[in-house]
């Protein structure tokens, strides 16, 4: 299969979240894909001219088209792959390619990520959260009569390198830090991640609190520096304290933690309730901080189980949420439109 990957250099270079590259970096070591990264700033690309002038000079054989952002980005002075607004939809995938964008949390206000799909017609559209899927659909463009938008909409959790966060786990016995909390700190979307935070502050809970580092970086070098100090992080923890968000959502952070051996430890997304979520220590946010409590230092009082828990939730991963399993299952749902 012939790939043709647009992501604005800009953001491939310096976004911070991994997850929107760790795919790419599978794809491009598989000998059944032939890959080409390119997009609005990088040094093959011209702006100046439409996208079909780009594919018909860089892939002009491209069996598909993933793109991140294709309607640009304002903020970032990212400019659109196509004049979502001034061109026939027949137009919308250049050449008859078929076209794919992958997206993490796709339902936020103001129906960002619909709006971009529909500007754009793109094909198929990669969700990694189920409870995503029913929105798109529900989505009037879809409902209405006659309107020949209606792309296909594909469900895939999730997934993560599991050989980075192996490289960087320490053995159990030489773990220091007992629970963690990662990521971006706030009651509105993150209820049971905050809770377990302060619990963690307040001295309830043995553990350190690793801060948000911000949404970007200068160069992708640090990007990746990041993901290794990341890893690593992890890897010197016992238990990761994680959340669904107020969406219910199965963010990355699960199977990160679970890759690194940890016992993840939190409430339970749809999105993992039969892989990794048999394996989870399970919380339920509508338990008081002292029940939260006893549930985790009891499992902490027992390391050899808590260990064996942590391979349990390490062998989920491999099994069903590995960077190979994802991409195997994205160039499933790619055929399917070939």
């Amino acid at each position: 299969m012939k790939l043709l990957i647009l992501f604005p250099y800009q953001m491939y270079t310096q976004k911070v979240s991994p997850v929107r590259r760790w795919h790419i970096d599978e794809l491009s070591r598989r000998d059944d894909v032939e890959c080409l990264l390119t997009g609005q700033g990088w040094p093959d690309y011209r702006d100046d001219v439409s996208l079909s002038a780009n594919i018909e000079k860089l892939m002009p054989d491209a069996d598909a088209i993933l793109w991140y952002k294709p309607d640009g980005h304002q903020k970032s002075c990212i400019p659109p792959l196509i004049d979502s607004w001034h061109r026939p939809k027949a137009d919308s995938s250049p050449g008859n390619i078929p076209s794919i964008a992958i997206y993490n949390e796709a339902w936020w206000p103001d129906r960002r990520a619909w709006n971009e799909c529909w500007q754009t017609m793109t094909d198929l559209i990669i969700a990694h959260h189920q409870k995503d899927l029913k929105q798109f659909h529900r989505h009037p463009k879809c409902q209405t009569p006659g309107d020949s938008y209606n792309p296909k909409v594909v469900h895939i959790p999730h997934a993560t390198p599991v050989d980075l966060f192996a490289k960087y786990a320490l053995p159990w016995n030489e773990r220091d830090i007992a629970c963690t909390v990662t990521g971006t700190i706030g009651k509105e979307f993150y209820p049971l991640r905050t809770r377990f935070a302060h619990l963690i502050a307040s001295g309830k809970l043995p553990g350190l609190i690793r801060s948000h580092r911000g949404y970007t970086l200068p160069t992708l070098q640090r990007c990746r520096e990041q993901e290794i100090e990341y890893a690593k992080w992890l890897g010197r923890t016992k238990i990761a304290l994680v959340c669904s968000s107020c969406y219910g959502y199965g963010l990355a952070k699960y199977v990160e933690a679970a890759a690194a051996g940890c016992l993840v430890a939190g409430d339970v997304p749809i999105d993992y309730e039969e892989t990794l979520g048999m394996c989870m220590l399970r919380i339920d946010p509508k338990h008081s901080d002292d029940r939260l409590v006893g549930q985790i230092e009891g499992a902490l009082a027992d390391d050899r189980l808590t260990n064996l828990a942590g391979q349990r939730c390490r062998r989920a991963v491999v099994e069903h949420h590995s960077m190979t399993d994802y991409v195997d299952k994205l160039l499933d749902a790619i055929r399917g439109l070939l």
